[in-house]
């Protein structure tokens, strides 16, 4: 494989395949910008080459893509990356459940086309999980959303490309000591005995051990299985861990399990419902979630997620193409009724940071845009 010195690499470098260090070690997936911590890292590990068999990408190249890319501009071929990754996911969970081994590369790669896809269009991403049918591959459908929003909050808070690698794999293997827990259990729809309780609670250390014994994961990875059901506050388990005794990955999946967990179980799942969920979410109070972290999902989410329909001061409405970072309340809109109730046959697009004397009055449920 063709080798590039470690002196010739600077921060913001961009590859089209993925850049490894000594054989099968992932330092950088293709198409994410290279960070100085990466090249401090090779540095102090006295690492002279990385090897890639892909080349380095200008910002040209990369303005390309975008522009060809289905994913990020067809509802159809982004509805197919999802529907073929949540199959991979379901695969892999039923060799688990049947004894058989999974490779790390498998989960590997997995993680870096999702994490592609987040760079690529992190909005679209979002979407995808209030566009989904309900499915009974419950937990493959909670990995990967939950991979989904995760890696979002993750860019939001600009972890470096490793820890996004690592966060990638170990959302969507988080729950895997699931697959564990009797049956009967995870289908009892009555209230749970503190026994039947206990044997769930199980799964974290289970998921951990079989990360870390089964699949030899490091322990950065395997702690998010052990460690996602912990709270800031302490009352989480299964070591009642508090604060920063936490691991900012678990973090990061404790608050996006909260939201998916908000916004399960709907056939086809409204915007409605995920700014619902946000506003729950915001009623924490600092008990259950980081405030940091918090901070950063409402950041990268918004309190109106991609796809809300809303209304106006003014009484026109519209839909969040994209949430607006600092300012949650003033996301970036696309028009589609004017103030006077006539519909737009085309959205016009609308910056609420740039038209501070308009605001969002309140969120529309989608059907009730649909039926007017």
């Amino acid at each position: 494989m063709p080798q590039i010195p470690t002196a010739d690499l600077s921060e913001g470098m961009v590859f089209s395949e993925p850049v490894y260090v000594e054989g099968d070690n992932l330092l950088v997936p293709p198409r994410v910008p290279l960070h100085q911590k990466d090249i401090d890292r090779l540095v102090r590990w006295e690492v002279e080459a990385v090897e890639t068999e892909g080349v380095v990408l200008t910002e040209e190249d990369l303005k390309r893509e975008r522009e060809s890319s289905v994913l990020g501009t067809q509802d159809n071929a982004l509805e197919d990356f999802y529907s073929e990754r949540l199959e991979r996911i379901a695969a892999i969970f039923r060799r688990v459940a049947n004894g058989e081994e999974v490779e790390q590369e498998e989960v590997d790669a997995i993680g870096g086309e999702l994490l592609q896809q987040v760079i690529s269009d992190r909005n679209a991403a979002v979407a995808l999980i209030f566009s989904q049918p309900r499915t009974d591959n419950v937990l493959a459908i909670r990995s990967l959303n939950s991979t989904l929003i995760a890696l979002v909050v993750g860019l939001g808070l600009k972890l470096n490309s490793h820890r996004l690698m690592q966060l990638a794999t170990g959302s969507l293997m988080h729950d895997v000591g699931m697959v564990q827990v009797p049956a009967e259990i995870l289908a009892k729809t009555d209230k749970l005995s503190d026994e039947e309780l206990a044997k769930i609670r199980t799964h974290t250390l289970l998921g951990y051990q079989y990360l870390s014994k089964n699949m030899r994961y490091p322990e950065d990875i395997a702690v998010m299985a052990l460690q996602h059901h912990e709270k800031w506050d302490g009352s989480g388990y299964p070591r009642h861990l508090k604060g920063e005794e936490i691991k900012v990955s678990a973090r990061i999946i404790t608050i996006a399990d909260a939201y998916l967990a908000m916004v399960k179980d709907r056939p086809y799942r409204s915007s409605m419902i995920g700014y619902t969920a946000v506003k729950a979410i915001l009623g924490d109070n600092g008990s259950h979630f980081d405030p940091k972290i918090l901070k950063g999902f409402l950041g990268s989410i918004g309190i109106f997620p991609v796809g809300s329909i809303v209304q106006l001061n003014d009484s026109s409405v519209g839909r969040v193409v994209s949430p607006n970072g600092d300012a949650p309340l003033r996301p970036r809109l696309e028009l589609l009724v004017a103030a006077d109730g006539t519909r737009l046959e085309s959205p016009q697009p609308l910056d609420l940071v740039e038209r501070q004397k308009l605001f969002i009055a309140k969120a529309v449920d989608p059907r009730e845009y649909a039926e007017s």
